[in-house]
């Protein structure tokens, strides 16, 4: 066994390394235009289902005990290595940023007792801790050393100085919380049991933590993330934040009317109730720069495939007009066409109570559209640019063409003669922009695009 974790170990700094040279590949082709950097996405989630429960790439579960705690070693130094590179060779050339994309569901005490305070503690420690910790304070947290002892890797002094604050950001993921009481002595040693935590989503009485999503595991408790979002603030302080994965899933049910598959109301209630708690810790001082839904579109939900509708917010499946009117598409649609819309809404600009956030309307309307930032002053927003299209006539469109253009940089014929079919049966939009599309579309090439400034 120790020749096979010293082969494993040989194999992942070769890995290391061979990481820190694709990034560099990474930063050289691409770091003039990306400025934003993510190393590794859930590294928690490669340790322990790939080497641990072994439903992850390598499939391995032969030995649970050791081979999670040296998969996410290597992780985090394969992390560290490639920041090392992108500060020394381009950060000042390319002026961008580099972070850690960490998941992880909120853990509250089941009770009041010391030791279910210390078991969510625990809890916190194995998904956080466990890759923060080495970067902000030189090793893993004493929770962790004190149940593993030996098969926890330790980090040499030169690690330690490669690791030291080598994150310009935090990347959160974070979809769930859980009850977590005091599991006294399991009966095993892994990954889970060696936490002697519990995870409990029914409160004493049977309440329960929160309604239940289509994964057994997602249970919709907007409070964790505003709870959870103070704790890395209070613990890793002084680094900003960006919300990076967050929604819900649901059935795939196909025998559901196009009705019933657009009036999305159990995820808008999800999305409403956790962006005004996310709003919530933006007033509580915590330095969030961003909040990214998951997903756009449905995916190939990992061993689950498409069983579930997954997470999207438009499932492909329905006729592209139909995605239009779906509620949390026009729910979402304040946040691109409108930034000046729901930030208000929810609280960040001094509304203390929720009320406002459960009753405003998300359809687009005439006067959300008014309340919006000009096009001509926000740099997140862009307009096609014809003679005598107003503001207005762009701004009413905006989020339809955001939502199915590619990049601002150009459109594709099938994109714009889906645009000309919503447009045409439009009212409050000139014939002067229609005519633009009907033009587009007889032309060789894709009409360009332009950002304004």
């Amino acid at each position: 066994m120790l020749y096979l974790i010293a082969l494993l170990q040989q194999l992942m700094q070769m890995a290391r390394e061979y990481f820190a040279i694709y990034a560099e590949t990474c930063f050289a082709s691409f770091g003039d235009r990306v400025k934003h950097w993510i190393t590794i996405n859930e590294p928690l989630q490669t340790s322990v289902n790939g080497y641990c429960a072994g439903i992850f790439a390598p499939g391995r579960h032969q030995k649970e005990s050791v081979e999670p705690f040296l998969a996410a070693h290597y992780q985090i130094l394969s992390h560290a290595a490639a920041v090392d590179v992108y500060r020394r060779k381009f950060k000042a050339a390319q002026g961008g940023e580099i972070g850690l994309v960490v998941d992880c569901e909120w853990a509250e005490a089941f009770s009041n007792k010391l030791e279910d305070k210390l078991a969510a503690q625990r809890r916190l420690d194995f998904q956080l801790g466990w890759y923060l910790d080495p970067i902000f304070y030189g090793d893993y947290p004493a929770s962790m050393r004190e149940r593993l002892g030996d098969r926890l890797p330790t980090f040499s002094e030169g690690e330690k100085k490669l690791l030291r604050n080598s994150l310009d950001f935090i990347g959160l993921n974070h979809y769930t919380s859980r009850f977590i009481a005091h599991l006294p002595k399991p009966a095993g040693d892994y990954f889970y049991q060696v936490q002697e935590a519990e995870r409990i989503v029914k409160w004493q009485g049977g309440e329960m933590i929160g309604s239940k999503a289509a994964s057994e595991w997602l249970y919709i408790v907007p409070w964790g993330i505003h709870k959870l979002l103070n704790y890395i603030a209070k613990k890793y302080p002084n680094t900003p934040i960006y919300i990076t994965e967050n929604g819900m899933d649901d059935e795939d049910n196909e025998e559901a009317t196009l009705d019933e598959m657009l009036n999305d109301e159990m995820r808008v209630g999800y999305f409403k109730g956790y962006l005004a708690s996310v709003a919530q810790a933006i007033k509580d001082g915590v330095d969030i720069r961003g909040y990214f839904a998951w997903s756009l579109l449905d995916n190939f939900e990992w061993a689950q495939g498409y069983t579930k509708r997954t997470l999207a917010l438009i499932p492909p499946s329905l006729p592209l007009p139909s995605r239009l009117t779906q509620n949390p598409r026009s729910f979402s649609s304040h946040g691109s066409a409108n930034p000046s819309f729901y930030p208000e809404d929810l609280g960040i600009n001094g509304v203390d109570d929720s009320s406002k956030v459960s009753a405003c309307s998300f359809e687009e309307t005439n006067e959300s559209r008014k309340k919006a930032t000009p096009l001509a002053k926000s740099p997140t927003n862009w307009a096609i640019l014809e003679e005598g299209i107003s503001t207005e006539q762009v701004q009413s469109v905006v989020s339809i063409l955001k939502a199915n253009a590619e990049e601002a940089i150009g459109l594709s014929l099938d994109k714009l003669e889906f645009a000309v079919k919503v447009i045409e049966a439009s009212d409050n939009v000139g014939e002067n922009l229609i005519e633009f599309f009907k033009r587009a579309l007889k032309s060789e090439k894709p009409v360009r695009t332009s950002r304004t400034t």
